[in-house]
């Protein structure tokens, strides 16, 4: 896919692929384009050239029902949280599962209870997202990514910005997920050491180009 802003070229008639079931770190220099790349992958994004497969389907030539139907299977954590500021953090953690199912009211709270209680943040669930500090908003976010068990999950700095520990506890709450249930993960990080814990291969993107690394750092 090529994909840009003006003159300057994120992605220059470049490629990703990522196996189904298996876990893969984009990397690279700030201003990249890591974070576009990621928003492509996970249809939020339309690249202007190139292609979105999800295993054989073509993300941009089916039609909006279609494509809505299938992003229920994908989960995001932004950067940013984007966690809306006035619901509650049971609310935002409850909010995929009312808008993409049918589930009962009763049956939507003892989802997002039980969420809540595994990851440990039950206390937070009437608070708001400007009541919480940077820790408490990513497991906020991942909570909300996981809630409706989706098989792609995609994490833009699921690390970033919070104690070393705490980043710890999330990558393996997500390894734990996956040995679950069949789960394909792209993540995004400048941390080597996201990838030495998730045991995953790395794609470097540079100058709108991606190349393979190992996880100790070897192209």
């Amino acid at each position: 896919m090529t994909f840009g802003f003006g003159a300057v070229r994120l992605l220059d008639n470049t490629g990703l692929a990522v196996p189904e079931g298996s876990i893969l770190m984009v990397t690279g220099p700030s201003g990249s384009g890591k974070s576009v790349l990621l928003e492509i992958c996970a249809g939020l994004v339309r690249p202007p050239q190139g292609v979105v497969l999800w295993g054989d389907t073509d993300l941009w030539k089916i039609s909006p029902v279609r494509r809505l139907s299938m992003r229920r299977r994908v989960g995001f954590v932004f950067q940013n949280h984007a966690l809306i500021s006035n619901l509650t953090v049971f609310d935002n953690i409850a909010l995929p599962l009312r808008y993409h199912t049918g589930l009962s009211e009763w049956e939507i709270r003892e989802k997002v209870e039980e969420s809540l209680q595994k990851l440990g943040i039950e206390c937070l669930a009437a608070k708001r997202p400007e009541e919480l500090s940077m820790e408490q908003m990513r497991w906020t976010a991942v909570a909300r990514a996981l809630i409706m068990e989706p098989e792609l999950l995609f994490l833009d700095g699921p690390t970033t910005g919070i104690d070393p520990i705490a980043g710890q506890r999330i990558l393996r709450l997500i390894l734990d997920e996956r040995r679950r249930r069949t789960m394909t993960v792209l993540i995004v990080s400048h941390s080597m050491q996201v990838a030495r814990t998730m045991g995953c291969p790395v794609a470097v993107l540079e100058n709108g180009k991606i190349s393979m690394m190992d996880t100790a750092g070897e192209k």
